[in-house]
């Protein structure tokens, strides 16, 4: 079972999308994979994607509070599997605040561990604050991180935040492996390509790589997800689906992936 946790200090670039992607688009393409997509975002955008239950249903919070199991907390929707998020979210501080914070940090790993054999990957979707306990959970209980953002300067802020907090992500789990940083909405202007090379630095810097595949902007993602529907049913032929299937293959290693670099 590998775990995924899709980050960046910046909100609005593309996490929860490509969590969203990620966790439909693996078992549809390899179907000897299972996946699990947890929204770990108050806001619950992820779960309204995955057609889920996002007001009744528990989150993350109720799982650390023993108000149910995780097996419980997960929901079987017509898009996948999936861990809701809501505002009940916004309470994690507290419940691990003072003695308990130590406790809480590796909560989510403690309760992840128990699903061992029933997925092959688990996709986490976080919220932009770098170095909040729920950032910290994330990526202490997971193997990879990746790494989505636009080739802008505002997106270079939030990229900036998630490299300095690197150092305090490798002393809770130094073999998390970041796995690369995966370019979304991307149109390949010339101004675009300028922030790529500045990316691509700062990649090196962090010990990581810009994913060959780029994933490209179209209007139909949004109809798509405001239907709550199916990426790769409603839109097959559409070039985030293209982008992002093939992004599986490059994730994977299987060595095949769309776009320039």
């Amino acid at each position: 079972m590998k775990i995924i946790t899709i980050q960046n200090g910046k909100g609005g670039i593309g996490k929860t999308t490509t969590a969203w992607a990620l966790a439909t688009g693996l078992p549809r393409k390899y179907p000897e994979y299972k996946a699990l997509a947890i929204d770990f975002e108050p806001s619950g955008n992820l779960t309204y994607l995955m057609d889920g239950d996002f007001i009744n249903s528990p989150t993350m919070y109720h799982v650390f509070n023993g108000d149910v199991d995780i097996r419980a907390a997960i929901q079987h929707t017509s898009q996948g599997h999936v861990i809701a998020g809501n505002s009940s979210l916004t309470k994690i501080d507290k419940l691990f605040s003072g003695a308990d914070y130590l406790k809480g940090i590796s909560a989510m790993k403690r309760e992840l561990e128990k699903l061992a054999g029933e997925y092959t990957h688990i996709f986490i979707d976080n919220v932009p604050l770098v170095g909040s306990i729920q950032t910290l959970q994330s990526t202490t209980s997971a193997h990879d991180l990746v790494i989505p953002m636009h080739a802008d300067a505002l997106t270079l802020q939030g990229l900036a935040n998630l490299r300095e907090g690197l150092l305090d992500i490798r002393q809770l789990n130094p073999n998390l492996n970041i796995a690369g940083i995966l370019l979304v909405k991307h149109h390949q202007t010339v101004n675009e390509r300028k922030y790529s090379d500045v990316i691509r630095e700062w990649a090196g810097e962090m010990g990581t790589k810009v994913f060959n595949t780029h994933i490209r902007e179209a209007i139909d993602l949004q109809t798509v997800q405001g239907n709550r529907e199916n990426l790769y049913a409603a839109t097959p032929d559409a070039n985030p689906t293209m982008d992002y299937l093939a992004f599986i293959d490059e994730y994977l290693g299987k060595g095949y992936y769309y776009g320039q670099s």
